[in-house]
């Protein structure tokens, strides 16, 4: 494994971590807030916070002639370039949307962080698919981690009650007695349907574009396009807002910032398929995050399903046999 991939595995890592404990910190902000101004506010925190840092990278990475301001003829303009906009725009579209299907699933009773954190998680089922359309086919071994993964998260999440005796008891209650579909979850499933969309377009855009600028630009559109909803559709208050700040900062700051551009950084330097799988372990941090932060009780078959999770995640890692 070279240098470039490591660091890019160690980036896609960072952001699964993040983005697991941004679960219970979901959870907390709403109960204050609606799902579009929780996805509006995150977003501009992460827009401005993104729009701060690029003057530090780009002194950072010595880049010539990258400014946040360039000067014209007739004044000034962002530094940016149209394959950056374009891309920021799409990604934009896509994560506002998806956000606010997550927080939407999120807020209601049925459907819980731990549970959103699985169905979150089928992305990585749906992108290899997407990729075949790239005419990237993943080898066999990667196809077997991403069912591995999948069933590890849905160990994790299912609140599995064993009735029955014998090994037909077990099966029964394995598949049927932890997971009942409701409206959050159909919310969320739509949501991973979306964040696999927007893996898919960031592998497009992300080669030959600085990911701190197309991220940023993301953050803004996806705070634009749920601005509507939020001023028409929900009761907005400042204290509200106010009540929920610590979470809202997190997930602003954290999950959005700093995750979401690991994100578009991290798989410049690793397949697009095992990218999926590593941010997979977000359903593991997301199962124990809830448990630290929200007191969700973790059971011996929910633990093993984090180990099921972790071996896929390494398994995908390993180096293919040589062809002789």
């Amino acid at each position: 494994m070279n240098k470039r991939k490591i660091f890019g595995t160690a980036l896609l890592v960072l952001t699964a971590f993040i983005w697991g404990l941004g679960f219970p910190m979901q959870s907390m902000a709403l109960a204050h807030v609606g799902a579009a101004t929780l996805t509006c506010v995150r977003n501009v925190i992460a827009g401005f916070f993104l729009l701060g840092l690029i003057p530090l990278f780009d002194r950072m990475n010595k880049e010539k002639g990258r400014h946040l301001f360039l000067r014209t003829g007739k004044g000034f303009r962002l530094g940016f370039t149209k394959r950056e906009l374009k891309g920021g725009l799409f990604c934009g579209l896509l994560l506002g949307t998806a956000t606010t299907l997550q927080q939407i699933g999120l807020a209601t009773e049925e459907t819980d962080s731990g549970k959103a954190a699985f169905i979150t998680a089928l992305y990585m089922v749906i992108v290899p698919l997407l990729g075949m359309l790239r005419k990237r086919f993943p080898s066999r071994r990667v196809f077997f981690s991403v069912g591995l993964a999948l069933l590890g998260s849905y160990f994790l999440t299912a609140n599995i009650v064993f009735t029955g005796t014998g090994l037909g008891g077990f099966f029964s209650s394995l598949f049927h007695s932890g997971f009942h579909f409701a409206y959050g979850d159909l919310m969320v499933f739509l949501c991973a349907f979306v964040f696999a969309l927007h893996v898919f377009v960031i592998d497009l855009f992300s080669t030959e574009t600085d990911g701190i600028r197309m991220s940023c630009i993301q953050f803004f559109v996806a705070s634009v396009i749920t601005l509507p909803v939020m001023l028409f559709a929900e009761d907005v208050s400042l204290s509200a807002i106010l009540a929920a700040a610590l979470p809202i900062l997190y997930l602003g700051i954290f999950s959005s910032g700093v995750a979401y551009t690991g994100q578009v950084v991290g798989q410049k330097y690793v397949e697009v398929t095992v990218a999926t799988l590593i941010l997979s372990l977000e359903s593991v941090f997301g199962a124990l995050g809830g448990a630290v932060l929200l007191g969700e009780k973790q059971t011996p078959l929910q633990l093993f399903g984090c180990a099921v999770v972790l071996v896929a995640v390494v398994l995908a890692q390993l180096p293919a046999k040589p062809k002789k």
